[in-house]
């Protein structure tokens, strides 16, 4: 719409005419269309005269043929299929297989996003050496073939589990079994999922027998002898929360973030808790196409205040 496009860029009415504003503006219109497919799009200027002192500034845009994903494709893939791979990212293909939905537009920034989602997947699994690509093939005028290259590495495993209490009569003994049986399971790969709830469950625990200034956190570690996950109970700050400000949302409403939120004012400052709740703000975030910053949940904590 011509209005967007007046609002993307930086000439206005009533300005004098800047031929460098001008190529940079052509350039901002050519990103707009590309972002939606249009990677064949031209923009061309000219002016007209309107009066003495006044010009008529035009934008001459041949849109040309909008580009779409025909098929998409994995390329080194071991560990995971690639159908569960394509359940990860955005990008949708119209194939055969995808009859329904007309595939997604040729856009740099999607694929790039979809990359750091197969990137943190894989390494949440163990990979810490992953390294994802992409390459795009065109086949027709308008039609092109996007190719995810990973590079898995290996997948670490968790050789010891230790324990550190601050606290010499606390010892949750049934919690580190049932982990240890889950971990077995999942023949000793780390696991970033397991070792989370597994988290959940030390400091919901740790909460329930009244040590709300303290809190278990991780460290997984490299030794000659073997990977090590240490889960480790630590003291905090006797710090409580006096507000929570949320900035930036223009889509969700505030309402919608705060149930998100595992901390309110009023409670304990728990880092624990607070870097649980903006990765799962993070998972709801990516589900829109949004993206979540360290800063974009800010929690003024103050002692006595």
């Amino acid at each position: 719409k011509d209005e967007l496009i007046l609002s993307s860029i930086n000439s206005k009415t009533s300005r004098l005419l800047n031929n460098d504003i001008i190529i940079n503006d052509i350039e901002i219109i050519r990103n707009l269309y590309n972002s939606i497919g249009f990677d064949q799009a031209s923009i061309v200027t000219s002016t007209e005269y309107f009066s003495d002192d006044k010009i008529n500034l035009i934008y001459n845009i041949n849109e040309g043929p909008q580009s779409k994903l025909a098929y998409i494709n994995f390329n080194g893939n071991k560990s995971f299929t690639n159908k569960f791979l394509q359940s990860l990212i955005t990008s949708k293909s119209n194939n055969f297989y995808n009859i329904f939905t007309s595939g997604s537009n040729l856009n740099e920034a999607l694929f790039i996003s979809d990359i750091n989602k197969l990137s943190s997947f894989y390494k949440d699994k163990g990979f810490f050496d992953i390294k994802v690509s992409y390459s795009i093939n065109k086949i027709s005028f308008s039609k092109y073939n996007l190719t995810f290259n990973v590079k898995e590495g290996e997948r670490f495993k968790i050789n010891t589990i230790r324990y550190s209490y601050s606290d010499p009569e606390l010892k949750f003994k049934k919690i580190e079994d049932d982990f240890l049986k889950l971990v077995n399971k999942n023949n000793n790969f780390f696991d970033y999922a397991l070792i989370q709830e597994h988290l959940n469950e030390l400091n919901s625990s740790l909460k329930d027998n009244g040590f709300v200034n303290s809190i278990f956190s991780y460290n997984f570690e490299g030794f000659d002898s073997g990977n090590i996950l240490t889960f480790s109970q630590a003291k905090l700050n006797p710090y409580y929360i006096n507000t929570i400000n949320i900035y930036g949302n223009s889509i969700t409403k505030d309402k919608t973030i705060r149930s998100k939120i595992l901390l309110q004012p009023g409670d304990y400052f728990n880092k624990y808790l607070y870097e649980n709740s903006k990765q799962t703000l993070s998972g709801q975030s990516a589900q829109t196409g949004a993206q979540l910053s360290a800063a974009t949940v800010s929690v003024l904590a103050g002692k006595g205040s």
